[in-house]
């Protein structure tokens, strides 16, 4: 499924179910291949939320601004990734 609302990744992280995010390269047209996430937790301060996810490349816990409008970007090195789809527990 695409980018989650704040709603679904607050459901998630609220009850343990970590989210399992796949990203693509952000540079339209490029080869480079996207990466994969892991979203652990996050954070809300004046209306803007930050995600704090598990990198597993890098090792670290690493954080990123959240974009309900689906133009979340997370940071690898110099590279710049889009949040293309993502696995979580469905709201019931």
């Amino acid at each position: 499924r695409e980018v989650n609302s704040s709603t679904e990744i607050k459901h998630n992280i609220n009850n343990q179910f970590p989210i399992y995010v796949d990203t693509k390269n952000a540079i339209v047209g490029s080869l480079t291949p996207g990466h994969a996430v892991t979203l652990i937790g996050y954070q809300e301060q004046n209306s803007v939320m930050t995600i704090i996810y598990w990198n597993s490349s890098s090792l670290k816990i690493e954080t990123t601004q959240y974009a309900e409008t689906g133009h979340t970007i997370f940071h690898f090195g110099t590279q710049r990734n889009a949040w293309q789809n993502s696995i979580l527990v469905p709201l019931k």
